[in-house]
């Protein structure tokens, strides 16, 4: 029931990992001038690797709980350690924008727990399908947003040339 849902969840989330992979190399010099950008842009390559990472490893048949479980768990922290550390980073960042930063820490708050309940669940006795589905659509969000800063919004940052 939930196979066909994956599969696309990790059919969508490598190529959007590419767009993030393409928007940081044409704005590599800017992102590294700003202080907390880098860190915004790592968050949203790792939100999207892991949602195509998890697509992929509930997809694996037979595959024991208990491991799964860990896969989920691990993901989960590594997430969570990388978006409180974007979102500490990005508040020195958007004091002039305080709509985008409020955004950005809705959603590094909501994008992380669910990868927190698959493993909870996972060790109970199978993993929660729906809240790993939430945790894909929402890590996949999260990192469009972000994806939309580093592709527009810094350009509207930048000074503008004159030709």
């Amino acid at each position: 029931m939930w196979e066909p849902f994956f599969v696309a969840s990790s059919g969508a989330s490598a190529p959007l990992a590419g767009l993030i992979f393409v928007a940081i190399s044409i704005n590599l010099d800017h992102i590294l001038e700003t202080p907390g950008l880098d860190r915004r842009a790592l968050e949203a390559v790792s939100l999207l690797i892991s949602a195509l990472v998890l697509s992929l490893l509930v997809l694996i048949p037979e595959q024991p709980p208990v491991l799964f479980a860990g896969e989920a768990g691990v993901t989960g922290l590594t997430l969570a350690v990388l978006t409180t550390r974007s979102t500490i980073h990005a508040r020195r960042i958007w004091r002039s924008h305080p709509y985008n930063f409020a955004l950005k820490v809705i959603l590094a708050v909501v994008s992380v727990p669910p990868y927190f309940f698959v493993a909870v669940t996972a060790l109970q006795s199978a993993p929660s399908l729906g809240w790993l589905a939430a945790a894909v659509v929402l890590s996949i969000v999260s990192a469009a947003v972000s994806a939309w800063v580093l592709l527009v919004e810094i350009q509207r940052d930048q000074p503008r040339r004159r030709t």
